[in-house]
């Protein structure tokens, strides 16, 4: 049992892996990071706020994150997150730049659910980037004609991880607190239209109207969340647990109408390696072959 366990624990962390998974893992922590931040360009102004809307956010908690800074130094740390992730994005002395990305997301991330009296950051979809682009940071960034090691496996399997939690330990929470009940199409059904009177979702209607509509959900909902552990384990797997990724957020947005400003963040389940070999294999395929 102990040798089995082994085994599986250097499959998932440390079978050796070509360098492109981990600098896709930069390029797209990195862009994703980005993007939320340039989504929020007025984020520092928060600091500006009266004290009575900071009130609700504990004093420890604000001592932990560093928000106690003038407005005007954090439009300066604001400013320099974003240059600090083009550099890393970019592969501009990565490690280097990937840490102080980290650290100043770690500052920023919490604040929009500070303010409001959120007690977690993952709505605001900086938590993978903040752990990813720390990981990466301890990682030597491999040469792109580098052969196949463990050393570019274990970086890229912390930060698969990290993705894969995002949809399994929700499920967790489902069970805990709703109890299998929740994955019922009644239960769905009630979901859609609660909400649809909120997000006006274009499908939340049709949903609560049609029962087989309903189970279908709560089925694909039970299969993506649970099953998301075996995207570390197999790397065919996991490219299409991506694409089904992608569509149980399609979903989510068509029928209750949230976004999640993490889903973007999927592609690091794919298998960039094989998509690599592919692409060889075709440009080199003779044509009319």
């Amino acid at each position: 049992m102990k040798e089995r366990l082994a085994a599986a624990w250097d499959h998932v962390f440390f079978r050796p892996a070509g360098p492109l998974g981990i600098r896709a893992a930069r390029v797209i922590l990195s862009a994703h990071a980005l993007w939320l931040l340039l989504s929020r360009p007025d984020l520092p102004e928060l600091a500006a706020w009266p004290d009575v809307f900071w009130n609700v956010a504990p004093s420890l908690l604000r001592v932990r994150f560093g928000m106690l800074l003038p407005v005007i130094a954090e439009r300066g740390l604001f400013l320099l997150a974003h240059v600090s992730l083009l550099a890393c994005l970019l592969g501009l002395r990565p490690r280097v730049t990937g840490l102080a990305s980290a650290v100043l997301l770690y500052h920023f991330a919490p604040f929009e659910e500070a303010i409001v009296g959120l007690p977690h950051t993952s709505f605001g979809g900086l938590t993978v980037a903040v752990l990813g682009l720390a990981i990466l940071a301890f990682a030597d960034p491999p040469a792109a004609d580098a052969a196949p090691s463990p050393e570019h496996r274990w970086p890229l399997a912390l930060v698969q991880l990290l993705v894969v939690c995002g949809y399994f330990f929700p499920m967790l929470a489902k069970l805990r607190y709703s109890g299998p009940g929740w994955f019922t199409g009644e239960n769905i059904s009630n979901y859609a239209l609660g909400n649809w009177g909120i997000t006006g979702a274009p499908w939340a209607l049709f949903v609560a109207g049609h029962e087989w509509a309903a189970r279908a959900i709560a089925a694909g909902t039970l299969l993506v969340e649970g099953l998301s552990p075996l995207a570390l384990w197999w790397p065919a797997f996991a490219t299409a647990f991506a694409g089904a990724a992608v569509a149980f957020h399609a979903g989510i947005v068509l029928a209750v109408g949230y976004f999640s400003p993490g889903s973007p963040l999927v592609l690091l389940l794919i298998d960039w390696d094989a998509t690599d070999r592919r692409l060889r294999g075709r440009r080199k395929r003779p044509a009319g072959a």
